[in-house]
């Protein structure tokens, strides 16, 4: 298993729009910065923001939006997430939210559906990223997400073939990183949606 590091949590692009805020709610993106020590073994590698790279230690920042009182300021956010970190789910299958399966069973005014299961794993899909020379790495060249032709990200596929997709939420301290992806080969790719509860805690 790879061992991980996690720095205090800081302020990312600070109060941002979200479809998924309540009235009397904001939205704050976050941002901390997570060092992985893959040299006690293999485990998935978390490329999102690549800033400096060896072959067994990657610096990177997970980011994450939370809604929070309208009220907070940014200090207060920040202050209240002392302890707190970013966890990680991996999964074979989008994780959805009880907020976003209620989202996708609503309308807009044009008929359409509010929130797609589709849109979902888009932004969840773990991408295949471009490869970087030794010299890019170390000069802290981020990797960027490849596209194919119609503008969607490549997915970065497991050993069975199958399309990985990555959740990152603020979880309490003591909340480890989840991989809940299959480990085992299917003959015929099903697509369930993963329940995770509202606060973005694990269960």
């Amino acid at each position: 298993m790879s061992k991980i590091t996690q720095l205090p949590i800081e302020l990312g692009k600070g109060f941002v729009t979200s479809k998924f805020t309540k009235d009397g709610q904001k939205s704050i993106h976050l941002k901390q910065l997570t060092i992985t020590d893959y040299s006690t073994g293999s485990e998935f590698n978390d490329y999102s923001f690549v800033t400096a790279t060896d072959s067994q230690i990657f610096k990177s920042y997970r980011t994450a939006i939370l809604p929070c009182n309208d009220t907070y300021t940014e200090e207060e956010i920040l202050a209240k997430l002392k302890g707190a970190r970013i966890g990680r789910i991996l999964s074979s299958e989008p994780i959805v939210s009880k907020r976003q399966h209620y989202m996708m069973s609503q309308k807009n005014e044009d008929g359409t559906p509010m929130l797609t299961l589709e849109q979902i794993a888009e932004k969840q899909l773990v991408p295949e990223l471009e490869k970087l020379t030794a010299a890019e790495k170390k000069a802290g060249k981020v990797a960027k997400a490849l596209l194919d032709e119609t503008g969607h990200k490549i997915p970065q596929l497991d050993n069975y073939g199958r399309k990985q997709y990555r959740l990152l939420t603020v979880v309490h301290a003591n909340k480890p990183d989840i991989d809940q992806r299959l480990d085992f080969p299917i003959e015929e790719e099903q697509t369930e949606v993963i329940p995770m509860e509202e606060n973005g805690d694990y269960e």
